[in-house]
């Protein structure tokens, strides 16, 4: 793992306060990667308040597709939307091509 420091200016006043800006960066070493990786269990949990109107809810549909697009069928997935009341809009189900098509 690495660190790096860096400070927006290089002096610091001494006789008057000041607010100085600091940026660290932490860079994790790669981790493998595992082509036998464990299924997964995932819900995709929507909300259709007017809150999420227009491109909101259109970009949160786009996600939930792509993620469900990016599932093995050793997967299990759900999808639940929610507004002043709750639907299970796919019940928990394993993420077989025909299950994701559907969904």
């Amino acid at each position: 793992m690495s660190f790096s420091v860096r400070a927006d200016r290089r002096l610091i006043r001494a006789t008057a306060p000041s607010r100085r800006f600091v940026r660290v960066e932490i860079t994790a070493p790669e981790a493998p990667r595992r082509a036998d990786r464990i299924p997964v269990n995932l819900a995709f949990v929507i909300d259709r308040s007017g809150s999420m109107a227009g491109d909101k809810i259109r970009k949160a549909r786009e996600a939930a597709i792509q993620g469900i697009r990016a599932l093995r069928a050793e997967d299990r997935f759900a999808v639940v939307a929610y507004d002043d009341h709750v639907d299970v809009v796919v019940p928990s189900s394993l993420a077989t091509p025909e299950a994701r098509a559907e969904a």
